[in-house]
């Protein structure tokens, strides 16, 4: 009797542990390693640990509570001016490109999961992004050049 609720108590131990597992959908992050050291990190986990040693400091994992910048990547290209407006859309999306030859130019929009779901070159300085189609929701907006290079990247939001 002693020996089946033993054996019962480490099963649901064993369980919890499993079912407590730490696991993270990201939709951002990176892994970089070198002969030394790896490093490993993601956008938007919720505080995990702090380590601290002489000058070097870690903080493992911080959640960004309400993040206001809608670019999430600069790429290439300085010179290169982009705005897009409004953030969080309704039916369209505008994106104002100065400072470059927009004709080399092209968008992506991806939806959360990474699938594509439109892909246009541009062909002015003002390009007009029909959203009207798509669920509310968030959305990465990736602008390239015809070359494949990413210039930069926007999550946008479409009520």
């Amino acid at each position: 009797m002693r020996y089946g609720l033993l054996f019962l108590l480490l099963s649901c131990a064993l369980g919890v542990s499993t079912a407590l597992a730490q696991e993270i959908v990201s939709s951002g992050g990176a892994y970089h390693q070198n002969a030394d050291a790896s490093l490993s990190w993601t956008v938007g986990e919720p505080l995990t640990e702090t380590l601290a040693t002489g000058s070097i400091t870690l903080t493992q994992g911080f959640h960004q509570g309400r993040i206001l910048a809608t670019s999430i990547g600069d790429f290439a290209a300085d010179a290169l001016k982009m705005q897009v407006y409004p953030n969080p859309a309704v039916y369209s999306l505008f994106l104002k490109v100065e400072g470059a030859d927009f004709s080399v130019l092209q968008y992506k929009l991806f939806d959360i999961e990474g699938k594509i779901l439109l892909t246009e070159n541009i062909r002015s300085d003002m390009t007009e992004i029909d959203l009207e189609s798509y669920p509310a929701g968030s959305y990465i907006l990736r602008i390239t050049t015809n070359k494949g290079i990413i210039v930069r990247a926007f999550l946008v939001t479409k009520r």
